[in-house]
């Protein structure tokens, strides 16, 4: 009986992992010159997570160079979004 108790506490705090996760808030809305309070559209995530690290992409008339950073915090955000 003590194993299924401490296996399902395992399982309830591997549910939270998104928590514990050490995700800087904001980070691809400053990349991209957005206040953290505007959404930043789905077409721009897109063409972020499509195109290859080094391109280039304009963002309210701005070019900015797609990091490899930039492409991580883009595919979380689009994970996100679907959750």
């Amino acid at each position: 009986m003590n194993f299924i108790k401490s296996f399902n506490e395992f399982i309830n705090e591997e549910k939270k992992w998104i928590q514990k996760a050490h995700i800087k808030k904001g980070g691809l809305h400053k990349m991209l010159g957005y206040s953290e309070d505007e959404t930043i559209p789905d077409g721009i995530i897109k063409q972020i997570v499509d195109k290859e690290v080094g391109s280039e992409i304009e963002v309210k008339g701005e070019k900015h160079k797609i990091t490899a950073l930039m492409k991580k915090r883009a595919n979380l955000d689009k994970t996100f979004k679907k959750l």
